[in-house]
């Protein structure tokens, strides 16, 4: 395999994996920040964040799942392909869920 090729598949897997695990960094952050308190956001503010943090964990894993399925076609790191798209495809349901349950009861 020529050398530019080779480095154009690290450069995939390195932005996939960034991509993979945006998520649940965002999600670990918002976590950390809502229960330091002196945070009070009321229910109509965070129905627009939390929508967007759905529509960002969606894109995040889409994103991510193309790039790592681009560079692995089989194996164990098409598994792990697969497990980080059904996490950052549990975290995008989880802030769906949540924006939806937020908008009805405001």
């Amino acid at each position: 395999m020529p050398p530019e090729i080779r480095a154009r598949n690290k450069r995939n897997l390195t932005w996939g994996l960034c991509l993979g695990f945006l998520p649940a960094v965002m999600v670990l952050l918002t976590v950390t920040i809502m229960t330091s308190g002196g945070h009070d956001i009321s229910q109509k503010e965070a129905v627009p964040l939390v929508g967007l943090a759905f529509i960002f964990t969606l894109g995040c894993s889409i994103g991510s799942s193309f790039l790592l399925f681009r560079r692995f076609r089989k194996g164990v790191p098409l598994l792990g392909a697969v497990l980080l798209l059904l996490v950052n495809g549990c975290m995008a349901f989880f802030f769906g869920c949540c924006a939806l349950l937020l908008s009805s009861t405001g």
